[in-house]
């Protein structure tokens, strides 16, 4: 939408749902839906779906001088079968999977963190002169600190948002947090995200250790936050904030971290690589390391640091309200169109 309110043509082909027409326009944005099919989890019929998908993609493309393909085939498919499409930009939002090598004829290829970026030329050293690193943006007119100052100490909330699965680490903040409540039995839990398998979570049996984990203390589990304006909201309710993830090749820049920033909330991560795009340890939030053999110790040790010092929460989260309002839309928007007129240009 910042691309069309900027004066330029948009088109989004997405995936069709029953409840919505093939074709319309929404905010000045062309949409056109196709039939898409569903994840099966067996890779090879993934990929073979993704090509038909993609072959009927190709049909309907519009003339274009910018074309950003996200599927598996069509940034391959493009630049040899429609050169109408223009400048064909290969998106890779999380670790490339061998499939570098067949994007080294679009015009560029973009991530969301240096990190994914050195993964591309590690597999592929031929595309360094491809790649941009252009991070994902958030909702900074929605994502607002709160309008009165948080408390923080003892009796505080700490908030995790995102889907409930093992490879979050949401069984670490679980027992960080039943070492912290030895200490502060006024400190809450909330854990807001999917938990169901279909959703991307670890479902039932996960959940279950989590609640057997946390032993007598009552975990607050809240089901998955669409709504931008009510996640901000929740946010704001909060006083500390943990993303403790530990998929160090699942993760690609994860925006829920950076949209607690927003909210003026110092967030508690591992010590991942995606995260430095964003978080500089000490300076608008913490890091542990989630590799260790003391993870769990050394998480709660960093959100007890918060707990017994509400000036450095504060102090933190004020600095992490700046580093957030970096990543507006309008922003982000910009740097693309700043790639797309370079393009244009040579």
């Amino acid at each position: 939408m910042e691309f069309a309110r900027a004066g330029h043509t948009v088109t989004i082909i997405c995936r069709w749902h029953p409840s919505q027409p093939a074709q319309e326009m929404i905010a000045g944005v062309q949409c056109i839906r196709h039939m898409q099919f569903s994840r099966t989890g067996n890779i090879k019929w993934d990929l073979l779906q993704d090509l038909i998908y993609s072959l009927r993609v190709l049909r309907t493309l519009p003339v274009a001088d910018v074309a950003i393909p996200h599927s598996f085939w069509l940034p391959w498919l493009l630049p040899r079968l429609r050169h109408r499409a223009g400048n064909v930009v290969a998106h890779v939002q999380r670790f490339p999977k061998g499939q570098i090598g067949l994007y080294l004829r679009t015009a560029s290829i973009t991530t969301v963190s240096q990190t994914i970026a050195d993964a591309i030329v590690q597999q592929c050293p031929r595309a360094s002169r491809l790649v941009r690193v252009i991070p994902n943006p958030i909702h900074t007119d929605v994502f607002l600190p709160p309008a009165r100052p948080r408390a923080y100490g003892p009796n505080g909330t700490i908030l995790y948002t995102g889907r409930v699965h093992p490879e979050k680490g949401v069984d670490l903040l679980v027992q960080a947090v039943t070492i912290l409540r030895q200490e502060f039995p006024g400190l809450h839990l909330r854990i807001v995200g999917p938990t169901r398998v279909e959703q991307g979570g670890g479902g039932d049996s996960y959940l279950d250790r989590l609640r057997g984990l946390a032993g007598d203390y009552p975990i607050d589990f809240v089901p998955p936050v669409s709504d931008v304006a009510v996640l901000a909201d929740v946010l704001r309710d909060a006083d500390f904030y943990c993303y403790p993830s530990i998929a160090e090749r699942g993760e690609a820049s994860p925006v829920a971290p950076l949209e607690a920033m927003a909210t003026g909330l110092a967030p508690v991560v591992s010590s991942l690589g995606q995260f430095r795009g964003y978080l500089v340890e000490g300076r608008n939030g913490l890091a542990f390391d989630q590799r260790g053999p003391d993870a769990i110790e050394a998480l709660a040790d960093q959100l007890r640091s918060l707990i017994v010092d509400p000036d450095r929460a504060r102090m933190l989260g004020m600095a992490a309200v700046q580093t957030a309002q970096q990543f507006s839309y309008r922003r982000i928007a910009g740097l693309y169109l700043d790639l797309f007129t370079q393009l244009l240009e040579k």
